[in-house]
């Protein structure tokens, strides 16, 4: 599985994320979330009538920030699980100095209160 997703990466297709840590060995173990170049392809291959807006969402605005922020230590792109479970999906910032400048959460529909709640599973 692993091989194919490198395979999908060195096409393009995929674009990973580490965790945030200062550590390069946690950084490098812990598993990496995977953004579509092209959400579009990325919906066309989907199975039909599988409609995710919270991930495409999600997808857009990783894309809008990895437009914005250079590729530099202070505008590096990464994802944060607390020790209780908690994700937060982006954090900008130098994981080797361990400071972030920018925390943001992604949620398609604030109208129920859940993924506040929610623990992401492990």
């Amino acid at each position: 599985m692993y091989d194919l997703l490198d395979y999908f990466i060195d096409a393009f297709l995929l674009i990973t994320i580490p965790i945030f840590n200062w550590s390069i060995r946690v950084r490098e173990s812990n598993p990496r979330k995977a953004y579509a170049v092209d959400p579009g392809l990325a919906y066309a291959v989907s199975p039909s009538g599988v409609v995710n807006i919270g991930t495409r969402l999600e997808t857009a605005v990783y894309h809008e920030l990895h437009r914005r922020n250079a590729v530099t230590r202070k505008g590096y792109i990464s994802y944060y699980r607390t020790q209780s479970g908690y994700e937060v999906d982006f954090i900008i910032g130098d994981p080797i100095q361990n400071s972030a400048s920018i925390l943001i959460q992604i949620c398609a529909d604030i109208s129920e209160p859940k993924p506040l709640t929610e623990k992401c599973s492990p």
